[in-house]
Order: C-alpha cells, then sequence, then structure tokens
C-alpha cells in the first residue's frame, strides 16, 4: 500500500476525532526531503510493505528513503539515500521490503496536492480521509488517482 503524507500530518483535529497522520517515519520522510532541498512539509509518497511501479512522463529527481526494498529504474537498480535523476518516460519499480517495514519516495518539489485539515490529500473529494491509496504518478511530479474502467453493464430503467 502506498499513500501520501506529508509531515507533520494534520495537527489540532484530535478533539473532533481526527488523528495527526503524518508519516510514520518522519525522520527518514524530512531527511529525504533535505536532500532534495524540499521544504520538510513537502508531500511524500510512504510505501508499507510493498512498492508500486510508477511511470514518470516528465523529468524530476528522486529520493527514496527508510526502510530497504528492491528498487531499479528501467531495469537499473536505484539507490537509497541518494538524489536520483528520473529521465521523462522512465519507469520506477519498487518491490517487497526485506527489512523494516515503510520506505519513502520524495519527489523534487513534492507532491502536489489540495490541503483536506491541513494534510495534503490526493482527491479533492476525499474531505477526511487521512490518505489515500496511489495508482498513478503524473509527469508533473502530481498525482492523480486512475480512474476505474467504466461498468460494462447498461443501467438502465426498464
Amino acid at each position: 500500500m502506498t499513500t501520501i503524507q506529508d509531515f507533520p500530518g494534520r495537527q489540532g483535529h484530535w478533539d473532533v476525532g481526527v488523528p495527526p497522520s503524518g508519516p510514520f517515519d518522519d525522520w527518514s520522510f524530512r531527511l529525504g526531503n533535505r536532500l532534495l532541498d524540499n521544504p520538510s512539509d513537502a508531500a511524500g509518497l510512504e510505501i508499507t510493505l510493498t512498492g508500486p511501479t510508477l511511470r514518470f512522463h516528465r523529468a524530476t529527481q528522486i529520493v527514496l528513503a527508510g526502510a530497504r526494498l528492491p528498487a531499479t529504474l528501467d531495469g537499473e537498480e536505484v539507490a537509497f539515500w541518494r538524489v536520483v535523476d528520473i529521465p521523462a518516460g522512465a519507469t520506477l519499480t519498487l518491490g517487497k521490503a526485506a527489512a523494516g517495514a515503510r520506505a519513502y519516495l520524495l519527489v523534487r518539489g513534492g507532491i502536489a496536492c489540495p490541503a483536506i485539515l491541513a494534510l495534503a490529500v490526493p482527491l479533492p473529494w476525499a474531505s477526511l480521509v487521512a490518505t489515500a491509496a496511489v495508482r498513478c504518478v503524473a509527469a508533473i511530479c502530481s498525482i492523480y488517482p486512475c480512474l476505474p474502467p467504466p461498468l460494462k453493464r447498461s443501467w438502465r430503467r426498464r
């Protein structure tokens, strides 16, 4: 599962039952952002146990931080804790974590999504959702949900 997180998460909403959330390993998250010269609160991806496969439509830079998991960029191994140049059209494949549970993918400039209760959330209609699964990474370092395929069955009134 991969979610969008930012540091320090939502603050000040416990009184209405909304926990702070944010990255589980905030030290790794913040250090990864620092390596990219991002603000410490720039949104990034938190990868739990198994990572996604992502295609980048524009050139950018990333840092992988936190729990080690197999990572390849167009078949070549990618190092953790280093700024990695990503060319346009490249595919990043992240595998299963061998040790630890949470890895982070930070992108130069952060991930652009609206703030809901002062937390980065990728879906404008998600209102009180703490995190949302990431399905697609767009080229401009923003996250857009992949819409499900249309229903095959027609739902006409008889």
